[in-house]
């Protein structure tokens, strides 16, 4: 679904990537962490969280352009 919604904004010439970590809260501690080789001049990414008292979730979606 939020791949979906990112592909309407129609930006021409890029790969999109989407990752989401879904997971339970009980007392423990998540560190979410990712590595790119990229073209920083053109490639770029945003990263968003959610959290309520049961459950977190941690989604980043990764733009990559193609030539």
């Amino acid at each position: 679904m939020i791949r979906g919604r990112v592909k309407k904004l129609l930006i021409p010439r890029y790969r999109l990537v989407c990752v989401v970590h879904l997971g339970q809260l009980v007392d423990q501690c998540v560190h979410v962490a990712s590595r790119c080789l990229w073209d920083s001049s053109h490639d770029n990414f945003v990263a968003c969280e959610f959290q309520n008292q049961s459950l977190y979730a941690v989604c980043t979606v990764y733009a990559v352009y193609r030539e």
